[in-house]
């Protein structure tokens, strides 16, 4: 689908997914007792982990979240988690130093690091061009955060297939593309005003779900056993 080539006719039982599982002894939710951050009610923040270039969407994040803090009364935060390189970096870091209050350049982060800022998150934002699934998205909800990442091709079907249909990930629309990582220009705009919308809609939203447990129970150390001996076991029965 990504790449628009018709579908061939499927073939059955050739192919199984088991997925990238998630470390659960270092991905786990928060105690709670209150707003995320530091008990203030009136604080949000938002947490984006990839490389800082352009095909992840960085640059339209940074644009939508400096109109979302001008137009909400939360005491908003970004951070940025990853690394990067050339030209690309250098201008997100820049356009991010316009705001040294708000968006956080944190580098490339250990796992127990990355961890800790999940539990200390709202909302992990992922407005990426092109990817894969992302082990990141799972490892952010494990901890409790709420989710906006871009609909692309068979991530929505792969998060539905372990979970199934989930209120807390806002799904952003794909603009139109030039190249596999490249958008049109013109498609920009419409992206970036649709990414702020879903940024203040997750900042005041109530999702009565807790997939902490349901995700380490599908992704963590045991549940990816467990899909492994059950694939194992099935191919022992057959001749």
């Amino acid at each position: 689908r990504l790449y628009n080539i018709p579908e061939a006719p499927p073939i059955e039982n050739k192919f199984h997914v088991v997925g990238q599982g998630i470390n659960n002894d270092l991905f786990y939710p928060r105690k709670k007792d209150g707003n995320k951050m530091s008990g203030h009610s009136n604080r949000r923040s938002l947490i984006y982990v990839g490389k800082l270039s352009n095909s992840k969407g960085v640059p339209q994040l940074l644009e939508a979240f400096e109109e979302v803090i001008q137009e909400v009364p939360y005491d908003c935060h970004l951070y940025l988690a990853g690394s990067g390189q050339g030209p690309e970096k250098e201008a997100i870091v820049r356009e991010a130093e316009r705001h040294p209050d708000r968006i956080h350049i944190l580098g490339q982060l250990s796992q127990e690091d990355l961890a800790a800022y999940f539990r200390t998150s709202d909302i992990f934002v992922l407005p990426s061009f092109y990817d894969s699934l992302p082990k990141v998205l799972f490892e952010s909800m494990a901890c409790g955060c709420r989710a906006i990442i871009t609909d692309l091709p068979g991530i929505r079907e792969s998060v539905e297939t372990g979970l199934g249909p989930i209120s807390s990930i806002s799904y952003l629309p794909r603009p139109q593309m030039r190249t596999i990582d490249k958008p049109e220009e013109s498609a920009l705009p419409e992206f970036v005003q649709e990414l702020k919308e879903r940024i203040k809609a997750q900042f005041t939203a109530h999702h009565e779900e807790d997939l902490s447990e349901k995700i380490q129970k599908e992704y963590g150390k045991n549940g990816l056993f467990r899909k492994y001996l059950t694939l194992y076991r099935s191919f022992l029965k057959k001749p």
